[in-house]
């Protein structure tokens, strides 16, 4: 069997990737080994893959090799659709190649991804359709017949506006083996390739939720690789959370008759009493922690108590008359009210369980939240509504129960995870819980590419700090500043922002001040087509600037000269009364430590890294980072967040800036005026 620096030193002589464009990476090469050390020694590997690396063949490739002598069934999660795509139809293609091993793999999703042909025949039947699909529907049969997979993205383009909702599979309503189309269901036909499959590819949501619904949704692995790993523990977590829209609640309450009518309207009054007593209605999220001692909540916990025995006796009964063995259509009415009636009984007793954590002040280890949006059923857009919310604080102890503390190795990797200072991965450690040093091991690996030749990042020391009421003064300052940098680069920007409140007032100040012949275009993330849109339109003009949010600081890949600058205007801290931050951080000074050292200031050296890495994606990608916070410079920590970032030319005046970008030629960046 060759060995894997053979495989590799082959693959550089060959140029076998779909680009033709292989280079030998030692840092690869040195990721594949440690791969194949993990997988044979059932041991858990988390490494730091530095951009251009090609991480994503430095797992398959072993793996594959792995399962030549010792078969097993391989869990790759990423975090979206997208790149479960991209792993799928690009790279498992290149490293079956690579190694000559043929596998099987699928892509798994979540269940309300496939279409129910049963629920689909009944909305036909039933005429619940929306009318402008009528004239489409023998389409949407036809395409459900011929379609393998039967997913979403298939009959997109034939579905009106929340017509999937009608025809997708509903757990709740879902019969399994005794529908009549069990045969036909793309959810089981999928599922059954699952479990024939050697290597799956699921999304990160997907696995946490695995875990969180008693490990049902996928058939059993040995072995598991978290992609893209950075965002993992916070998405996992995610799962566990438990939710209450108070008006849906109430509507559901008065649902089950006459004796619970009362409970509307209590839970309408529990509503304005929680806004009246709200702290800042300013605030989107208000944090309970303290008990609640409001009447509403002492007869609503007495009401939920009354409505679960009320609808544990109606499931009882309507079980007993339920025929397992019966395929007539009166027994399998009878079967989806069973469905339908268990969902109910979970959600009121989820509801109660809120309404017992806002009457205590929440439970221990978690937080407890309320969070106010504009009403789902708002006709004037003023109407304002609450969710109750709740939390586990930490997601250690999650990934610890359910996924370390397993026979199985486990591989994480993204090109950020480390947040630099004494203890590199100290962060991940406590939001993983990952310190068993005789089970895991931790390695930083370089990015290949050349970041002094590549990148100039840009510091400026003059435009003073934001917050601490300076904002006003601050986002004049930064809208002088982009405009310097977009006659630089002559756009090809992204100018990311933390709040939507800057984002607009730059917006604004900058396209107003527009030359009428600029040859600048101006994309915003808040404008109707939102981020799609936005990015859509940026790729398709060489002059483009895109101003964006959290959505644009990770996962958008822009290579080349469309992307020329990247301007970070702030240092993306989390907010620090944000329920989730501010319970952990409560926690961490509880037990004596420091929790801007140990929390925030490693999320934001990860988040800005990410923002970073959007500009330099290929070796022969150039162009502009600039960071316009000037607490990299006056602030004691600013030195440990630069250094976390990649080696890039640093500057700290525009004189300079000007310069460089000519003496590195990068004027040649910009596409010819036509």
């Amino acid at each position: 069997m060759e060995s894997l620096a053979e495989i590799f030193a082959a693959m550089s002589s060959s140029g076998v990737d779909d680009q033709d464009r292989f280079r030998f990476r030692p840092a690869q090469l040195q990721m594949a080994e440690l791969v194949a050390q993990a997988l044979q020694g059932d041991q858990h590997l988390v490494v730091e893959a530095g951009t251009g690396i090609g991480k994503t063949l430095a797992y398959l490739i072993p793996a594959l090799l792995h399962g030549r002598s010792r078969p097993m069934k391989l869990l790759i999660s990423t975090e979206t659709r997208a790149l479960q795509n991209q792993i799928l139809r690009q790279d498992l293609r290149t490293a079956m190649e690579i190694t000559g091993q043929s596998v099987q793999a699928e892509l798994c999703f979540g269940a309300s991804n496939y279409l129910c042909p049963r629920r689909l025949d009944a909305a036909v039947r039933e005429g619940s359709l929306p009318p402008d699909m009528l004239d489409g529907i023998a389409e949407l049969q036809a395409m459900a017949g011929r379609s393998r997979e039967g997913l979403q993205r298939d009959f997109d383009a034939l579905l009106a506006a929340n017509a999937w909702a009608q025809i997708n599979r509903d757990p709740n309503e879902c019969l399994g083996r005794r529908c009549p189309l069990y045969n036909q269901s793309f959810y089981f036909r999928a599922r059954e390739r699952w479990r024939n499959a050697d290597i799956l590819i699921v999304n990160h949501s997907l696995l946490a939720s695995h875990f969180a619904y008693n490990e049902g949704l996928l058939p059993a692995f040995d072995a598991v690789v978290i992609d893209e790993a950075h965002s993992f523990a916070s998405i996992f977590q995610q799962a566990w959370r438990q939710g209450c829209h108070l008006p849906e609640a109430a509507l559901l309450l008065e649902s089950l008759g006459t004796d619970f009518r009362s409970a509307g309207a209590l839970m309408r009054s529990l509503q304005t009493r929680l806004q009246q007593t709200m702290p800042d209605r300013s605030a989107a999220r208000w944090r309970i922690t303290e008990a609640l001692n409001f009447s509403e909540l002492a007869d609503l916990t007495a009401i939920y108590t009354q409505a679960i025995k009320r609808l544990e006796a109606d499931l009882e009964q309507l079980q007993k008359q339920d025929d397992l063995f019966s395929a007539t259509a009166e027994a399998l009415q009878e079967s989806l009210q069973v469905l339908q009636l268990r969902a109910r009984l979970a959600a009121i007793r989820q509801h109660a369980g809120l309404m017992q954590r806002l009457a205590s002040g929440g439970a221990a280890g978690e937080v407890t939240w309320l969070e106010e949006e504009l009403s789902r059923r708002s006709l004037d857009g003023r109407e304002r509504s609450l969710s109750a919310w709740s939390l586990p604080i930490e997601s250690a102890p999650l990934l610890q129960e359910h996924l370390l503390q397993k026979d199985w190795p486990v591989i994480f990797t993204s090109a950020t995870l480390a947040n630099g200072g004494q203890r590199p991965f100290g962060w991940f450690e406590s939001i993983s819980g990952l310190k068993q040093p005789d089970r895991c091991k931790f390695q930083i690996l370089k990015s290949p590419f050349q970041y002094k030749r590549q990148a100039l990042l840009y510091l400026p020391r003059h435009l003073g700090e934001p917050g601490g009421g300076r904002d006003a003064v601050w986002l004049q300052s930064i809208a002088l500043e982009i405009r310097f940098l977009l006659e630089l680069s002559m756009g090809g920007a992204f100018i990311l922002f933390t709040s939507r409140k800057a984002l607009q007032a730059c917006y604004e100040d900058l396209k107003g001040s527009l030359a009428p012949d600029s040859r600048l275009a101006f994309f915003n993330q808040l404008d109707p087509g939102g981020a799609e849109q936005a990015l859509a339109s940026f790729m398709a003009h060489d002059y483009g600037v895109l101003f964006g949010l959290a959505t644009f600081w990770q996962g958008v890949d822009v290579p080349g000269e469309r992307l020329r600058s990247v301007i970070l205007t702030r240092l993306p801290f989390g907010v620090p009364d944000e329920p989730l931050l501010a319970a952990r951080m409560e926690q961490c000074q509880a037990r004596g430590a420091q929790p801007f050292m140990e929390i925030q200031l490693p999320q934001t050296i990860i988040q800005l890294k990410q923002g970073f890495g959007r500009l330099i994606r290929h070796e022969d990608d150039r162009g502009l980072i600039a960071i316009l916070d000037s607490r990299l410079q006056t602030r004691r920590y600013g030195r440990q967040v630069v250094e976390s970032l990649p080696p890039a030319r640093q500057i700290d005046n525009p004189q300079e800036l000007q310069a460089l970008w000519r003496q590195n030629r990068f004027d040649d960046l910009i596409p010819a005026w036509s």
